[in-house]
């Protein structure tokens, strides 16, 4: 029966899938054995980058890769929920829909509202510090209502989102943080899977933003830090292809500061240009229950902690970062920071990004300072 419905599963993605023929029927292959073939010649950044003076009037971001919904919310290590607490803004990707599961097929991603609040409380990340993109693939699949419930979702239970057109307006955010320094962040996806008579459903006409009107958009705010969500390129693919590297270029060359890519559900590299740092994916944030790869490199995920100047003519841009990996174990449902002693996720590691020694120590210690709410709305935290 299972197999069955894999190769169902199968069927219906050579329908609705936007990659040329030769990768679509390669996929089932590079969903066990993700590639390290580096297409675009990438030259990776470090896994940490520390910045030239540490003070407290630097403020961190945190970004994670995609949420995918798990039947139960997973254990999460102290090292991950510190990363999460002493963060100024938490920002992310919704990798599916939000609301109650139907049984329906097209609901089978979607992520349940209880799990959302139970994961968030669980790292003691309050609502008025988080911001989702709802800009993904699959954000139609339900049509237009699952959307509609996504939304309502969220705003629920007070979580901002980017991604979406409302009333024909693309919508983004502009996020003033205690310091005072401005972040936009806009988020855009390159398809839907929704197949129609002509050809792949562009995103623009069923709610959610395209990335064909990113480069128009981002100079309608003056803000001090600009970041962008790209629901972007191929799948189980460790480095980005040549057309996602170019992009990146273009979005550099537009006085983007960090770009967070998501989609390709495993990590792939950092690399900079200018004053422009690219995380081009972070891996799955949560390994989802139809998450048909098993392998390590697939399991494996990460937190992107950067910090941002406040003060001088750097103000805005990224004074460093760290990037935290960790493993989804799927057996113990459980997150887990990487051990340095772990030596096949380390290679895993090491053939991505540019090793620094002593590469898996924290940039802060684990009493950094915690990050106190600033409008109240706080999703209450338990200590397990």
């Amino acid at each position: 029966m299972k197999l069955l419905r894999m190769v169902q599963k199968f069927k219906d993605g050579l329908a609705v899938s936007p990659y040329p023929l030769s990768y679509t029927l390669a996929y089932p292959w590079y969903a066990h054995q993700p590639s390290f073939r580096n297409h675009s010649g990438v030259s990776p950044a470090p896994l940490v980058r520390r910045p030239a003076q540490e003070d407290n009037s630097l403020v961190r971001l945190v970004f994670f890769g995609d949420l995918v919904g798990l039947s139960a919310v997973p254990i999460i290590d102290d090292k991950l929920r510190q990363v999460f607490s002493r963060a100024d803004l938490v920002i992310g990707n919704l990798t599916g829909l939000c609301g109650e599961r139907t049984g329906d097929n097209l609901w089978e991603q979607a992520i349940d509202p209880d799990f959302l609040v139970k994961l968030f409380s669980k790292v003691g990340v309050s609502t008025d510090r988080l911001v989702i993109s709802v800009a993904n693939n699959h954000a139609q699949d339900a049509g237009d209502q699952g959307l509609e419930t996504t939304l309502r979702t969220f705003s629920k239970h007070h979580i901002d989102t980017v991604g979406q057109i409302t009333e024909g307006r693309p919508t983004h955010l502009v996020r003033t943080l205690p310091s005072g320094l401005s972040v936009g962040i806009w988020a855009w996806t390159h398809w839907l899977n929704n197949s129609t008579e002509n050809g792949f459903r562009d995103p623009t006409n069923f709610g959610i933003l395209h990335s064909k009107q990113a480069p128009e958009l981002l100079s309608s705010d003056a803000v001090d830090t600009t970041v962008v969500l790209p629901h972007w390129d191929y799948e189980y693919q460790h480095f980005p292809s040549r057309a996602t590297r170019d992009f990146a270029k273009t979005l550099a060359a537009q006085d983007v500061d960090i770009v967070g890519g998501c989609h390709p559900h495993v990590l792939q590299p950092i690399e900079k240009f200018g004053d422009c740092h690219i995380l081009y994916s972070s891996g799955n944030f949560l390994q989802g229950n139809i998450e048909i790869s098993r392998s390590l490199s697939s399991r494996l995920g990460a937190l992107w902690e950067i910090m941002l100047f406040t003060k001088g003519s750097k103000r805005g841009k990224v004074a460093g970062y760290q990037l935290h990996p960790f493993v989804h174990d799927r057996q113990s449902n459980s997150l887990r920071s990487v051990d340095p002693k772990d030596q096949d996720a380390y290679k895993i590691l090491n053939r991505i990004y540019a090793l620094p020694d002593r590469s898996f120590e924290q940039l802060y210690p684990m009493n950094a300072r915690p990050v106190q709410p600033t409008n109240g709305r706080l999703i209450e935290f338990h200590e397990e």
